[in-house]
This record gives structure tokens, C-alpha cells and sequence, in this order.
């Protein structure tokens, strides 16, 4: 057989065996994307049932907050603004770094199973709200039709004299909020068992870091941010040292805010 067939059929078999190889390469990676991907549509639809459950206990007593109207203006045209948004998250911070906040962690780490029945909150004005679950409200993930969960684009194009509004006093909304986040934090699997002060500061940490990594989004934005990245869980907040917190700080944040305002649904 003349030499150069014999190279060329050693060459062909190079390249075969390269494709093979690519090809082999090519499930591997499909296989491992397609696991990671399931993995994490379960993390989510885990998550949801975290949230459901939390949005069951916290849900009456956030739409009580409705009716002090003062606020709950102010909160609206906060979260409509970049600068409100950061005002806000700073004003849940102070509450989250407050002895009352720690000792409330306290209070619930010791309730244990028996705080996700039932909880009685008490607001500011001494109204006491006991909350019942078996009066289930349903959390649902956005839709493409509510893919911020905002208010009305009208209500976002409105503010007054275009002033950025600012939360300036810890009231009973921002305790209302900082409260259910840190609710539903502690219904997470990687916090089970975590020292009350432990979780003091890694919220703190979260709201801190989310002050200064995503100075560009109002709280509406992220309900953007949260749909397209539904499918990748923690993975899109792989920027933020603890990035399980600062999701939950998200979601929680947003998620009282929508129930308080009225846009939950």
C-alpha cells in the first residue's frame, strides 16, 4: 500500500477519533448541564414552598400595615427610585442591627416548628394581629404579563416634584418587612440550626452588600432580575459573599413590599 494512503487514512482516523471524542465531550457536558438544571428548578420549587408558607403566617398582619397610609405612600414612591430603594435598605439594615431584632430571632429560634402555625404580631400602636395558616394565600412566581411586580407604570412615572423619596423613620412598615425576610430566611435549610446572631449578621451583611453592589436598581427591577433568573436560583447572585442570604433578602424584601402596597395577588 503506498505511503501516502497509509497517512492519510492514520489522519482521517485522527479526526475521527477527535470527533469522538468532541462528541463525547458534548453529553458530558449537556448531561451535566441538564443535572445542574434540575437541581436547581428543585431549589426553586422548594424555595417557593418556603415562601408560601411564610406568605401564609406573615400575610394579614403586612396588609394591616395598609392602612397607615403616610407610610405606605412613602414606601411606594421609595421603591419606585434607585436612591429610595437604597434608602430603604438602609433603614432595614438599622432594624435588622438593632437588640430588638436579635432578641425577636431569639424568640423565634426558640418557637421553633411551632412559630410556622401560628404567631400573634404586635404593632407599634399596640394592635395585636394574630396570623393564621389555615387561611392560605398562595405565593406564585411572576409572569411575563407581571414580570416586575411593581406598582402601575403610571404610579412609577408620578412622583412629587421629582423628589427621590427616602424612608426616614423605623416604622412599623420597615419592621414589618425586616421581620418577614428574617422569617423566611431562617425557613432555609442552609441556616437550620444557626446561631440567632449569626443570622443577625449575615442579613446585615446581605443588606450591606446589596447597598453597594446594585446601586442602580429600584426594588421593582428585581422582580425583572428575579423572573429571567428563575432557573438559575442562587447562581445569579454568585457576586455577593453569602449568595443564599442575599437571595432571601430579595425575594423577602420584595415580597412584603408587593403584600403591603396591595400588588400582591
Amino acid at each position: 500500500m503506498p505511503f501516502e494512503i497509509l497517512v492519510a487514512g492514520a489522519e482521517l482516523a485522527e479526526v475521527g477519533w477527535n470527533a469522538y471524542q468532541h462528541r463525547q465531550e458534548h453529553v458530558h457536558t449537556m448531561e451535566h448541564e441538564d443535572a445542574t438544571t434540575e437541581r436547581e428548578l428543585t431549589y426553586i420549587k422548594h424555595e417557593n414552598a418556603r415562601l408560601q408558607a411564610t406568605v401564609e403566617e406573615y400575610k394579614k398582619a403586612l396588609e394591616e400595615l395598609q392602612g397607615r397610609t403616610e407610610s405606605t405612600e412613602r414606601l411606594k414612591h421609595a421603591l419606585s427610585t434607585r436612591e429610595g430603594t437604597l434608602g430603604v435598605f438602609e433603614q432595614i439594615q438599622k432594624r435588622v442591627d438593632s437588640p430588638e431584632f436579635l432578641e425577636k430571632l431569639v424568640r423565634t429560634a426558640d418557637a421553633g416548628a411551632e412559630s410556622t402555625k401560628s404567631t400573634v404580631v404586635h404593632t407599634k400602636d399596640g394592635v395585636s394581629v394574630q396570623v393564621d395558616v389555615n387561611d392560605p394565600s398562595w405565593w406564585e412566581l411572576v409572569t411575563e404579563q407581571d414580570t416586575y411586580g411593581g406598582p402601575p407604570k403610571e404610579d412609577l412615572e408620578h412622583s412629587l416634584d421629582g423628589e427621590a423619596y427616602v424612608i426616614v423613620d423605623q416604622d412599623d412598615v420597615i419592621n414589618g418587612i425586616a421581620d418577614f425576610v428574617a422569617h423566611y430566611l431562617i425557613t432555609l435549610p442552609q441556616t437550620e440550626g444557626m446561631p440567632p446572631k449569626e443570622l443577625q449578621q449575615l442579613l446585615s451583611q446581605a443588606f450591606t452588600e446589596l447597598r453597594k453592589k446594585n446601586s442602580y436598581r429600584r426594588l421593582w427591577d428585581w422582580g425583572r432580575f428575579l423572573y429571567n433568573t428563575a432557573c438559575w436560583a442562587t447562581t445569579a447572585f454568585g457576586i455577593y459573599r453569602n449568595p443564599i442570604v442575599v437571595r432571601a433578602a430579595v425575594v423577602g424584601m420584595w415580597t412584603a413590599s408587593r403584600i403591603i402596597l396591595g400588588f400582591f395577588r
